[in-house]
């Protein structure tokens, strides 16, 4: 089995290298995540970013502590072929585990494992 940020790092990044400000596993890490966790809108997804920012966002691979807000997101995303990601990602053969953490809101840590 590989390890969700592992998978995504096959996925082609179209992007110019002048202004890439996020790296593309990051972001779709976390909007994948965000995603699981009930987001619907870029503006959800930004704002789980912003709330889970810290250990969890640098486990997605962000090496800021800044998270892409929502234009940031629609403009990475419309040249994202879906297919291809769609296809890399094989929810059989990739290990995504929730824990909840105890914390004042309960937050919800995601803990990516590599097995295999």
């Amino acid at each position: 089995m590989k390890e969700l940020v592992e998978i995504l790092t096959e996925v082609e990044d179209i992007r110019k290298a002048r202004g890439k400000k996020y790296e593309l596993v990051a972001v779709l890490a976390m909007a994948i995540v965000a995603i699981m966790c009930g987001c619907k809108s870029y503006s959800a997804i930004a704002e789980w970013g912003r709330n889970y920012r810290g250990e969890i966002t640098k486990a997605l691979g962000f090496r800021r502590k800044k998270t892409p807000c929502k234009a940031t997101l629609y403009r990475i995303f419309k040249n994202i072929k879906v297919e291809e990601v769609e296809e890399k990602i094989d929810i059989e053969n990739t290990v995504i585990t929730m824990d909840a953490l105890n914390t004042q809101k309960q937050t919800v840590a995601l803990h990516l494992i590599g097995a295999g």
